[in-house]
């Protein structure tokens, strides 16, 4: 059989493929169409919307972690006020039973307390402003226990007698700044709009955009005094930026609430008043002053008696002026804190403390043992 082409038949040689060497076609659009610059700028826009993600993934990430820090310091925060207010009711009943158990403890503070029998060892709480460290599971509390009837007194519908005799100078100018407190406090709280020569009433307080006050009647709570013109500064000492946030209410007396009393005494707390009361009050040089301070501080501290520190003649001015004994209202302040004091609690409570009170009355009248309750 004849395999051969044929002349009128075709043959068809097929030829292997060759590559081409020259470049794709994108590559050669890309090189001819995009010039340089507009590929440095693709470039860096893409690097730019990196470092953006860079940045949004950082302020995540560090936001991420100050939320966690802030729930934690909002957590330790509330287990640092139950710690408180637990170390506080604990430091109440301990003090309650010290008093009904050894009550001649707590008729002169200036001594000694006695020896306890039962409990040589034991703590002695009285109300003298030595701290008590009370456990409150992983939580150490400094507690404190002062007299609450202490201070410039402003209740009632008459408080000059006491509050004069606190605040007397002899230096006139002085004097005269007293004068006009007792004035603006008598207009705060009389009914009348008559005004005193250096008093404030009704257009006075309009004026510096007070148009409720004045109240007309007794204060109802001693921070009323910081709205006072002239209290805190010419009476506290205070100066603008701190006498609205409350600072140095501490020298004034808790007002008690509608019904309660102080117990009738005319004489306040040695341990708890205010070193500048008791330098006013008695006239006392700024060297007799310290003498009392560092007394006291040694009296805090290391539970030595005043008596033993102080010469005769200081001790019978100020026992001649001021209560050695406890009025039965107690001001137990609680200060809880973490990490070593970055994180810190401070509860105040002003109860009675009078165990003859702290029974229900006959036909179920609860009595109220709580003043006044402050936590920061």
């Amino acid at each position: 059989m004849d395999l051969s082409c044929r002349p009128s038949t075709s043959c068809i040689v097929r030829t292997p493929k060759r590559r081409s060497t020259d470049p794709p076609r994108r590559a050669r659009l890309c090189s001819q169409d995009c010039s340089v610059g507009e590929c440095g700028i693709a470039l860096v826009l893409v690097l730019s919307l990196l470092a953006v993600i860079s940045v949004m993934a950082l302020h995540m990430a560090v936001s991420s972690e100050v939320t966690a820090l802030e729930a934690k310091v909002v957590a330790d925060r509330g287990m640092l006020k139950y710690a408180a207010e637990s170390a506080t009711e604990r430091a109440f009943w301990m003090y309650v039973c010290d008093r009904r158990s050894f009550p001649g403890d707590h008729r002169n503070l200036m001594t000694v307390p006695s020896i306890r029998e039962t409990d040589p060892e034991g703590e002695i709480w009285r109300a003298d402003g030595r701290p008590h460290d009370v456990d409150v599971g992983d939580v150490r509390v400094r507690v404190a226990i002062l007299d609450a009837d202490s201070g410039h007194d402003l209740s009632g519908g008459n408080p000059t007698s006491r509050l004069k005799t606190d605040l007397r100078s002899d230096d006139l100018d002085r004097q005269a700044e007293i004068d006009a407190f007792v004035d603006v406090l008598m207009d705060y709280i009389d009914g009348d709009d008559l005004t005193r020569a250096g008093g404030w009433e009704r257009a006075d307080y309009e004026a510096i955009g007070q148009p409720a006050l004045p109240r007309n009647g007794a204060l109802q709570f001693r921070e009323e005094g910081l709205w006072l013109e002239g209290f805190a500064k010419n009476i506290l000492g205070l100066d603008e930026n701190s006498a609205g946030v409350g600072k140095g209410v501490d020298a004034v007396r808790v007002i008690p609430p509608p019904g309660q009393a102080f117990p009738r005494r005319s004489k306040p707390s040695l341990f708890a008043t205010d070193p500048s009361i008791i330098q006013s009050s008695l006239s006392l040089t700024n060297e007799e002053l310290q003498q009392v301070i560092d007394a006291r501080n040694a009296y805090f501290s290391q539970g030595t008696a005043i008596s033993e520190i102080l010469l005769p003649g200081l001790v019978s001015r100020l026992s001649s002026k001021y209560a050695v004994d406890e009025s039965g209202v107690a001001t137990i302040t609680a200060v809880a804190s973490v990490l070593d004091g970055k994180i810190q609690r401070r509860l105040s409570v002003t109860r009675n403390c009078d165990a003859r009170t702290l029974k229900v009355r006959q036909g179920g009248e609860a009595f109220i043992g709580t003043w006044e309750k402050v936590i920061h």
